[in-house]
């Protein structure tokens, strides 16, 4: 075999190692900027935030870029599940099943009558 043939081939897969690597990092990079900016709209549309929390998310993910749109996507998106959609109905009580007497007005919590008896 000749020694120079070799050097090519080594060389040949050394550049393909460096392309599949560099092709590699560039999708990473797209992804990650794709997730932090995902990430940056969601902190500023959350209405489960409030306008401090907001500001802060938003630093937060500016500044620490994919470290705090990781922070934020396990610590503060969660919040936004707590807010009812825009729009969506109030949540239903059951009935009360047949032969059974209603609640006295003493035994439901004020929040439910709309009253507010001390």
């Amino acid at each position: 075999m000749n020694p120079m043939f070799l050097a090519q081939i080594a060389l040949g897969a050394a550049e393909l190692v460096l392309f599949l690597a560099w092709g590699f990092f560039l999708l990473l990079g797209v992804l990650l900027f794709a997730f932090w900016l995902w990430m940056l709209i969601h902190a500023l549309r959350n209405k489960g935030l409030t306008d401090g929390e907001r500001i802060a998310w938003v630093v937060v993910v500016c500044l620490t870029h994919a470290l705090g749109a990781l922070l934020y996507f396990f610590l503060g998106r969660p919040k936004a599940k707590a807010v009812p959609p825009a729009g969506s109905p109030p949540p239903t009580v059951p009935a009360p099943p047949p032969g059974a007497s209603p609640p006295s007005s003493a035994s439901v919590p004020p929040a439910v009558t709309g009253s507010a008896s001390a």
